[in-house]
């Protein structure tokens, strides 16, 4: 059962039936890591080597099917970490951090997608219901993404 995924059907022999899966989307946002070579390493962990964040990470991308783990072919210390967004990626941080992981975090970038009509960055659709009083800050936060309100209604 190694090779089994999400997505993968498990039947009994004889029986063929397989289950259409739902496909899982794709990364939206990806950050550089590396070990933590600053003048104050060691002093907030204990696993500070590039091993074994490779590792921990490996293992974590085994648990969460939308998470990306890409070493660079370029420079080995340099790992690229792909997911959902920023608190998903965020959680993976702050969880290492507290498992004693020392990590050094580039800052995010959208990751883009090659379509025969051009570069495409990724969208999502969100509907959100809140008090009157809140909708100028949400409209805001809205409008700073690039974020097109549709319909508003009370």
């Amino acid at each position: 059962l190694s090779e089994v995924t999400v997505g993968s059907t498990i039947n009994s022999p004889g029986h063929y039936e397989v289950i259409k899966s739902i496909s899982i989307d794709p990364p939206m946002l990806s950050i550089l890591v590396t070990y933590n070579d600053s003048p104050y390493q060691g002093k907030e962990g204990s696993k500070n080597t590039i091993n074994q964040i490779i590792e921990r990470l490996k293992q974590e991308a085994d648990d969460d099917v939308s998470l990306r783990v890409t070493q660079s072919t370029e420079r080995k210390e340099i790992i690229e970490i792909s997911g959902r967004g920023d608190l998903h990626l965020g959680i993976l941080l702050e969880k290492m951090r507290r498992e004693g992981f020392e990590i050094a975090a580039f800052p995010p970038q959208v990751l883009m997608k090659n379509t025969p009509e051009g570069l495409m960055e990724p969208i999502e659709k969100v509907e959100i219901e809140c008090n009157t009083e809140h909708m100028t800050h949400i409209i805001d936060n809205l409008n700073n993404r690039k974020g097109l309100l549709m319909r508003s209604q009370k």
